[in-house]
């Protein structure tokens, strides 16, 4: 399985951006992971319904035909850590060679990209900097595999 982190961001903070390399690093030891930067648009105000179609555009660009779609939401299923791991081997089960979890920018996500979306997760009832989502994210998805692995880290 591939799994495929895609994000609307500006441009990642060099300190996160490090920690984020390390995690990276040490899910890749099991299985592929790639982040994918969609860039932002800038508009504001009222036009921000263009601006979530703009992004939209660009986060359906970089999807691939057959991949199962994981959009983070607010209203999404909180799952555990353990959840999270079996949520992933069922995928890895059923066939799924790649998941993508998509992350909005500042002002979230489209409408009709959530509709589209397969599944709907949330990290937390706490609201976080889009930018902290992607390395929270990444954190969950390398306790996931080391759980699926046996591996020491949950413990």
């Amino acid at each position: 399985m591939r799994i495929r982190i895609i994000s609307v961001i500006k441009r990642q903070e060099p300190h996160l951006a490090a920690i984020e390399s390390d995690y990276l690093k040490r899910i890749r030891r099991f299985l592929p992971c790639d982040v994918i930067e969609v860039k932002r648009k800038e508009v504001t105000g009222a036009h921000s319904e263009k601006l979530l179609k703009v992004e939209a555009k660009r986060i359906e660009n970089v999807l691939k035909e057959g991949e199962f779609v994981v959009l983070l939401s607010e209203k999404g299923k909180e799952l555990s850590s353990g959840e999270l791991a079996h949520f992933m081997n069922s995928r890895m089960k059923n066939g799924k060679r790649s998941l993508a979890f998509v992350i909005g920018g500042p002002v979230g996500l489209s409408r009709d990209l959530a509709l589209k979306a397969n599944e709907h997760l949330s990290l937390s009832r706490l609201t976080f900097p889009h930018k902290l989502v992607r390395l929270i994210l990444l954190e969950a998805i390398y306790r996931a595999v080391e759980i699926l692995r046996g591996g020491p880290y949950p413990k």
